[in-house]
């Protein structure tokens, strides 16, 4: 069986994902640190995140470095900074960033005079260069408009209700869409199963991954 990390084959590059609150989008970013510790033991992941709690599903913790990016003074510079000092000491394999608008909210740009969505496409682009300088995947998560998603008869979610959706879209090399259908229909064939819309810029396939709650643990059903 192959794991999340081989199924998405992630490389160099930006990645967003997203979902309606509680679908399980830090769970399956921690899933991918799991992957990528056992993968590169020798190396690192800087898992940036909102509390103290935020490493909690993550069940191998050595060679991870975390970041509360819930304190006021981090922001994409800190970040950029503390990526390269634990590169060149211990080397890194991946740099995944759970809900990476806290650094909107808490970044200066180096006092430069830019409207909002100039500071986002500098935020996104800044993470961006990070995967590209560091030759690794940049993994950061994302919010939906869970009021429109839970509106609609369909509720999987679509590109265009992610906030930000213009900007993540111009930036991120891969965007992958979570939908449990059973937060919406507790009875049917869906339970236990979180479809995985993997949106490419040209293209896009669809993976089933079995969600185990009580392990808060994803693992691939079928190929994509």
């Amino acid at each position: 069986m192959s794991t999340i990390d081989e199924a998405l084959g992630l490389g160099a590059g930006l990645y967003a994902v997203a979902g309606v609150s509680g679908v399980g989008k830090t769970t399956l970013v921690s899933n991918l640190i799991d992957d990528y510790v056992k993968r590169y033991p020798k190396k690192t992941v800087l898992f940036c995140h909102r509390n103290t709690d935020g490493d909690k599903y993550i069940k191998n913790k050595w060679s991870i470095v975390t970041i509360d990016i819930a304190e006021p003074h981090i922001n994409s510079s800190h970040i950029m900074l503390e990526s390269g000092w634990v590169n060149n000491d211990q080397g890194l394999s991946m740099i995944v960033i759970d809900d990476y608008r806290h650094l909107h909210r808490t970044d200066t740009f180096n006092g430069y005079d830019m409207d909002d969505g100039e500071k986002k496409l500098c935020l996104l682009g800044r993470l961006k260069a990070l995967s590209e300088i560091l030759d690794i995947p940049v993994v950061i998560t994302c919010d939906v408009d869970d009021d429109i998603v839970c509106g609609r008869t369909d509720k999987r979610p679509q590109i265009r209700d992610i906030r930000d959706s213009n900007y993540i879209t111009a930036v991120a090399d891969m965007i992958i869409m979570l939908h449990r259908e059973e937060m919406f229909s507790p009875v049917g064939d869906m339970k236990g199963i979180t479809e995985c819309n993997v949106i490419h810029k040209d293209s896009s396939r669809t993976m089933k991954l079995a969600f185990i709650s009580e392990r808060q643990e994803y693992h691939v059903t079928n190929g994509i």
